[in-house]
């Protein structure tokens, strides 16, 4: 819809209640980072890709209830290939 920058989509069910933690892989290339919004609209949280070295990975935690859904946006630099990997646990 315009609002989001270029964006990989993915759409997430919790299966636990408690803490989860996304973490963007270090060896991430041509992404800017990884924002994840509740079902509701609201940002649960964002990481932002090292601007200077692919060397530190990003993470965040927050917290789900199980069945809950989500949607999460890997902002990507542009329509070129890119690598990442994202990372998801809920316990």
């Amino acid at each position: 819809d315009g609002s989001f920058p270029l964006a990989d989509v993915y759409q997430i069910t919790y299966g636990t209640t408690g803490t989860a933690t996304i973490t963007l892989d270090a060896e991430a290339f041509a992404v800017r980072g990884v924002r994840v919004y509740k079902a509701d609209g609201t940002l649960a949280g964002e990481a932002q890709a090292p601007k200077l070295s692919r060397r530190a990975t990003s993470s965040f935690t927050y917290s789900v209830t199980s069945a809950a859904t989500a949607t999460m946006y890997v902002d990507r630099t542009d329509r070129s290939a890119t690598e990442y990997r994202v990372t998801m646990s809920a316990a």
